[in-house]
């Protein structure tokens, strides 16, 4: 336990760091919406051509891009009813909806790798690779749609915004270069690394500066943290009994279903609109939650 809490460490530094970067006013809210969308536009493809050009592809492991993909659509349909049923404004039901399915499988990771090593982080690349294909997708137009203030909602409009989204195309690429055996050339692999590499500073940056402590947990706060980490567990729990998984494959499905609300959202409710505000309190909080979540579940798993 130690070892795991050296390793997440710097995690959690970065992110005070940010806070209190905020706090004397060295960095401000435009400064977080620019690491954000440097995240999204730069950073993310190299993080994602590098790790889909090496994930081991195999027919006895197909089933695990798919537990993901059926956890998001679960949960995605759980949250819509809730939402509808808390009249939520357009724009808060499009934050609560994308909070209540977006993974923060990066978090999760950080965990696993620490408990299970560098040889088993295949596994929880599969189930990466299910969970980046459907949030860059319907995810993604979801957000378009609930972000849009135009009187009719332009389909064209939000397929086009969709089909230029860098992160898309980033895994398109990884998973052509996979199939085909081609090597990443020697002289782009370290640069893609490097931009890579700026992921958990600028991501935890980001967040320190839009934490807010919420005056009060209100239902459109807690929901989404109970709908993505609750029904999540459920999905992860029954889908390792149906296929019997074990081992460090059980662990990977049981921890990435259940990880806490994904940093996207946050990404997605400040690039198309959305309810920013909510969107940082239900990360923030989702991210003290998986603090103490994650480790407790690894220490049952292992």
């Amino acid at each position: 336990m130690q070892e795991l809490i050296t390793k997440i460490s710097p995690i959690f530094v970065i992110f005070v760091v940010g806070y209190v970067l905020k706090r004397i006013n060295f960095l401000v809210q435009d400064h977080a919406e620019l690491f954000l969308k440097l995240i999204m536009y730069v950073v993310l493809p190299g993080l994602i051509v590098p790790a889909f050009a090496s994930i081991p592809l195999s027919a006895n492991l197909v089933v695990l891009p798919f537990v993901s993909v059926f956890t998001m659509f679960f949960t995605l349909i759980v949250a819509f009813i809730v939402a509808t049923m808390l009249s939520l404004p357009k724009q808060t039901k499009g934050t609560f909806v994308l909070a209540s399915s977006i993974m923060n499988l990066g978090l999760a990771l950080s965990f696993y790798q620490a408990a299970f090593g560098q040889d088993a982080i295949a596994y929880f690349l599969l189930l990466i690779l299910g969970h980046d294909v459907v949030l860059f997708t319907l995810l993604y137009y979801l957000a378009c749609f609930y972000g849009s203030t135009d009187h009719v909602f332009s389909h064209h409009k939000a397929f086009r915004k969709l089909f230029l989204l860098p992160p898309l195309w980033a895994v398109v690429v990884g998973l052509v270069l996979n199939i085909t055996k081609t090597q990443i050339p020697y002289f782009i692999l370290p640069s893609l690394n490097l931009v890579g590499s700026l992921f958990t500073p600028l991501l935890m940056l980001a967040l320190g500066v839009v934490f807010t402590v919420p005056e009060r947990l209100s239902l459109r706060l807690c929901f989404p943290l109970v709908i993505r980490s609750g029904c999540g567990l459920f999905i992860g729990l029954l889908a390792s009994e149906l296929f019997s998984l074990e081992g460090v494959v059980r662990a990977a499905v049981v921890l990435g279903s259940a990880a806490p609300v994904g940093f996207n959202t946050l990404v997605f409710s400040t690039i198309e609109n959305l309810d920013k505000k909510l969107a940082a309190q239900i990360v923030s909080a989702a991210l003290i939650l998986g603090g103490f979540m994650l480790p407790l579940l690894l220490y049952f798993l292992s």
